[in-house]
């Protein structure tokens, strides 16, 4: 896990933080070499407000390189909102609800299919009741410059990270950048631009005290930027080693297709 506390100066309130995951499953790359170059790309002296990066969230199931912890055979993205008394991966799940979210209001969630599934280029969230926090989730999946967003019901699946964000208050999307256990360097540099992009935008944004529970339409995150990402999954996997586990981080487009139930 990386924290970055952007030290630069501005007038104003403190900026809305950003938590940004990869490797949410393990055997899904793009997401954890976008993060884990952000970790090392990013200069908190040209930046404001905090930002949270945690390329490999269920760090034993990348090593492993695959979907599901083999601590605990769970799936990280069905045990939300967690358990601080349950197995590793319950643990992580509270860790995450608990002592990140608190301090963030924009939550991301990078994922590429894995083996099980394949996705067309998106990003992903899910409908809105509230018009202005719709509109502003939309407008943080647009930076992806994907040729989808993907808005699907939450009655697919449960337990997921993003939906606890979004309970939380947080503006909260996904996206699927890649398939069959690969690294697209050009997904991956993609996903990495867009979430630069995103920090940006944060710190053009106004402030506001993230320990407290967030209306349901709040402001985001904006503009564009910079960058590049490109790496190996042998390399990933030697580099990309958070300590979650144990410190328990364009479209709206012309096209938008129809959710059917599948695996996220």
């Amino acid at each position: 896990m990386t924290v970055i506390n952007g030290s630069a100066g501005g007038s104003g309130p403190e900026p809305a933080g950003v938590a940004a995951f990869g490797g949410t499953h393990g055997n899904e790359y793009e997401g954890q070499v976008a993060i884990k170059r952000l970790c090392t790309d990013l200069d908190p002296r040209e930046m404001r407000g905090r930002l949270i990066l945690i390329p490999q969230l269920s760090e034993t199931a990348c090593r492993a390189h695959q979907r599901c912890s083999p601590e605990d055979d769970v799936n990280m993205n069905r045990a939300f909102p967690g358990n601080a008394h349950g197995t590793l991966s319950y643990r992580i799940s509270d860790f995450v609800k608990t002592r990140i979210f608190p301090q963030v209001r924009v939550v991301m969630d990078i994922h590429s299919g894995g083996k099980e599934s394949v996705f067309p280029l998106c990003t992903s969230f899910h409908p809105l009741p509230n018009a202005e926090q719709h509109a502003e989730t939309a407008a943080i999946a647009r930076l992806f410059d994907t040729p989808f967003i993907f808005v699907y019901s939450r009655q697919m699946a449960s337990g997921l990270l993003t939906d606890e964000a979004e309970d939380e208050g947080k503006i909260a999307l996904g996206g699927e950048f890649g398939h069959a256990e690969g690294t697209s360097t050009s997904f991956a540099a993609r996903a990495s631009k867009a979430l630069n992009s995103a920090v940006e935008r944060a710190a053009a944004s106004c402030g506001r005290n993230t320990s407290e529970r967030i209306p349901a339409a709040t402001a985001a995150t904006q503009s564009a930027s910079r960058h590049n990402a490109c790496s190996t999954p042998a390399s990933c996997q030697e580099s990309c080693s958070p300590t979650a586990a144990r410190a328990a981080t364009r479209a709206a487009g012309p096209r938008t297709p129809t959710a059917r139930p599948g695996r996220m």
